[in-house]
Parts: C-alpha cells; sequence; structure tokens
C-alpha cells in the first residue's frame, strides 16, 4: 500500500468490471477490498463497466435492473453508482468526459475529502500510521536522494525516477512497520508471561520466574527494543 504516491490521498476507487453478472471472483475481491480499506471504502467508489458493445440496443439501467441481485446490491452500496466504457468506440471522448464529471460529482459528495488513513480498518491504519513515521524520519536521506536524482536526470526520465525512488522507499517503510509492529506485540505477549511467571514463582517460592523474566529481558535487548518501548512508538503510546 502506497503512502508517499497518494498524498494526500485517494479520492475516488474506481471498481472495473465488464458488463454482465458478477463473478465468484467480483465477490472474492469486493470482500477484500472491504478487509482492506475498511467499510467506508464504498463511499468513494464508482462502478466502471468495461465491454458497452454488449449492450445490444439496451440500455445500461436496463442490464443492472435484469442482473442478479448481487450485481444490483454492490451497485446500491457505491455512492459513486456506475459508468460504462464502449471499447470498440474508443475516438469517443464523450464517455470519457461523463465519467470524469461523475467522478467530481462523487469528491463533491464526499465533501471533496480524500480516503485518509483513519477510515482504513484498525491493522491497517496503524501500519499505514507508522509507515508515514518513518518516512518522516528519514526524510532527510530521502532529501538527499531526491537531490541526487535531480543533478542527473532531466524531465520526464527524473520524473520516472522520482517515482521509483518513493515506490521503494514506500515499500521498505511499510515492510520496516510491519516488522517492528509483529515484535511490539510479541515482545508484549512475553512480558505478559513473564509476569505471569513472576506471580507464580512468588506464589510457589520458585526462581522460575525470574528465569523467565529474564529470558525476556534478553530477547528485548536482542531485538533492541527499550523497556519503555510503548513510548518509542507512537500508535503503543497513544493506548497507554
Amino acid at each position: 500500500m502506497r503512502v508517499k504516491l497518494q498524498e494526500p490521498g485517494l479520492h475516488v476507487f474506481v471498481f472495473v468490471v465488464p458488463l454482465g453478472r458478477l463473478t465468484q471472483e467480483d465477490e472474492d475481491t469486493h470482500r477484500l477490498i472491504k478487509a482492506k480499506f475498511g467499510p467506508r471504502v464504498w463511499d468513494y467508489t464508482i462502478v466502471l463497466f468495461t465491454h458497452g458493445d454488449r449492450l445490444e440496443g439496451k440500455t445500461i439501467n436496463q442490464v443492472i435492473s435484469e442482473s442478479d441481485d448481487n450485481l444490483c446490491n454492490f451497485i446500491r452500496k457505491c455512492s459513486g453508482g456506475f459508468h460504462v466504457f464502449n471499447n470498440k468506440n474508443p475516438e469517443d471522448q464523450l464517455q470519457v468526459t461523463h465519467f470524469l464529471e461523475k467522478i467530481q460529482t462523487l469528491v463533491a459528495l464526499n465533501g471533496g475529502g480524500h480516503y485518509h488513513t483513519k477510515l482504513y480498518p484498525k491493522q491497517e491504519h496503524t501500519i499505514r500510521e507508522r509507515q508515514e513515521n518513518i518516512l518522516a524520519e528519514r526524510s532527510r536521506a530521502i532529501n538527499c536522494n531526491l537531490e541526487g536524482l535531480k543533478n542527473n536526470y532531466k524531465e520526464e526520465e527524473l520524473k520516472m525516477k522520482i517515482r521509483e525512488l518513493w515506490r521503494k522507499e514506500d515499500e521498505n517503510a511499510r515492510k520496516d512497520a510491519e516488522k517492528e509492529i509483529r515484535i511490539s506485540m510479541v515482545f508484549r505477549v512475553l512480558l505478559l508471561l513473564a509476569l505471569m511467571a513472576l506471580l507464580l514463582g512468588c506464589v510457589l517460592k520458585i526462581p522460575v520466574g525470574y528465569q523467565f523474566a529474564g529470558a525476556v529481558i534478553r530477547i528485548g535487548m536482542f531485538f533492541k527494543i527499550p523497556l519503555n518501548f510503548p513510548n518509542k512508538i507512537p500508535w503503543l503510546a497513544k493506548k497507554n
């Protein structure tokens, strides 16, 4: 999931599907999109039907009304409605103009706002928030690389190199964010177990609790997790 390349955020999602009924693959994709972006994603979505040449004299509204309930229900929950492209008539720029007008209308319906990080599901929100922080922490090094590109490339080649740089930085920041969060969650579980072991050791008067706690601390040192790590990680600090 790109962060920097999407700034300030996506304004519209376009779900492209061939004219006809929804397939099982389409429905699986719907569930994946909802799981990844959250239930509000449909408020920013417009359905784009391709192969409008298959209408065979019917209007798109007639085709939709004669379709199964899955397609009708899906279109109803997409605030942007739908549009259709005739693939065999690419020179017809009017269909493109109307599509852009519908996109502008959807943006206006959402108050001109973009699909920001807070609208994502909790897990994705957490990852993206940490990803943004990592990119901010690396801003000085990234800016140096950008200056180097500007000194060596021009015009379109420069734009391509800048996109490649941000794509790489986005990917690396996300991987590091996911790794950091996994380690932090594991350490939290281990810390909880260590506290339980300490209590058990006190009750039974055996040193196992101290040994386990020591092992947890050594694990934390190995992964370079500070003892006050919740305050070092913004998304954890907010919960404490």
